[in-house]
């Protein structure tokens, strides 16, 4: 597994190009590219070529389409939605149109992925703390098996990952490739168990501590916050239902460690969209950093993403779910933090 911010090939970066009247589509990679390697649709069976079907601007950044391109793209007319069909959801006003919502292929057939040379990430890396999972760290190192066991909601469960969803190319959501990551590198087995449920928010985990419980975890990954925000949970209710959860698996299991993941954001046009909770919920995990207790930061992360490119080019759903893109920075991100300084 490579870490984007850490290498100068970036891996099948998806766009999504909106069509508006009298414009050729256009969108953006998040860091100028030296070198176009690839450029595919998400099943790869489709590959696009430069001259043909888009050029790169001058800023290197931005991809506009050709005419005639056979790039696949979105009429802007079909993000306008209405109440009442099936594929929306509510904009941040009640007077704003809904927005475009779907799960499925919709959004991935709709995502080339672009795989090109660049020279060097240039933004915001993120901050991976070491030290923290000492006895994971002995477990994987001497090769015992690890039990790591995912607790959070549909982000968690996988949704919209292709492998979810069983489309080309069945990429797997965060938590497999995770478990498939550690594997490698230590040569040891990883039993990766997801006790997720779509939906809930942390005070439900809190309520059924039970799933957790009986999957006997050696490493417990709590990665909660987004629904918590739709609901305006204050922060310390998700704090404490967080920490209470914390100590009740310690009762059970005293040597237990912690990956707290702080939640990627919203569509910020969505109603449920609440930039302000996703940074308080963020300010209150980073308090609970400890020995045993490590963050997973994608709250920032997906901020650093969408300044520098749509909303539409990271979501699996229109919504709040990432695609496969989205899924792999999550393992990336969640991979780091696991290993700390070791064996980057």
């Amino acid at each position: 597994m490579k870490y984007f911010w850490k290498e100068n090939v970036m891996n099948e970066e998806p766009i999504l190009f909106v069509r508006k009247p009298g414009e050729l589509p256009a969108g953006h990679l998040l860091v100028p590219a030296a070198e176009i390697i690839k450029v595919s649709n998400t099943s790869g069976e489709m590959v696009y070529e430069e001259g043909r079907d888009f050029c790169l601007s001058g800023d290197r950044r931005k991809i506009v389409l050709m005419e005639n391109s056979r790039i696949p793209t979105l009429d802007a007319a079909e993000l306008i939605r209405t109440p009442g069909d099936p594929h929306s959801h509510r904009g941040i006003r009640a007077e704003d149109p809904h927005l475009l919502y779907y799960e499925g292929e919709f959004f991935p057939d709709l995502q080339p992925r672009f795989t090109y040379l660049h020279n060097g990430w240039d933004g915001a890396e993120p901050v991976i703390h070491s030290g923290l999972l000492p006895l994971t760290h002995e477990k994987l190192k001497n090769k015992d098996p690890l039990r790591m066991v995912v607790f959070g909601d549909s982000i968690s469960a996988g949704y919209n990952a292709t492998g979810t969803i069983n489309i080309p190319p069945f990429c797997s959501a965060y938590d497999k490739q995770t478990a498939t990551e550690l594997e490698r590198i230590y040569g040891t087995e990883v039993i990766c168990k997801n006790v997720s449920l779509n939906g809930m928010s942390a005070l439900w985990a809190l309520q059924n501590i039970d799933r957790v419980l009986n999957e006997k975890p050696d490493l417990l990954i709590l990665a909660w916050g987004m629904n918590d925000a739709s609901e305006r949970v204050p922060d310390s209710d998700y704090i404490f239902a967080l920490c209470r959860i914390m100590e009740e698996v310690r009762k059970v299991f005293p040597l237990v460690e912690f990956l707290l993941v702080a939640t990627m954001r919203a569509n910020p046009q969505w109603t449920f969209s609440c930039p302000e909770f996703y940074m308080s919920y963020l300010k209150g995990l980073e308090k609970q950093v400890k020995p045993g207790v490590a963050l997973a930061d994608m709250t920032s992360m997906w901020a650093e993403l969408i300044r520098r490119k749509s909303y539409l080019d990271l979501t699996g759903n229109g919504l709040n779910h990432p695609n496969d893109f989205g899924h792999s920075i999550y393992a990336q991100l969640i991979t780091a933090t696991i290993l700390g300084d070791e064996k980057q």
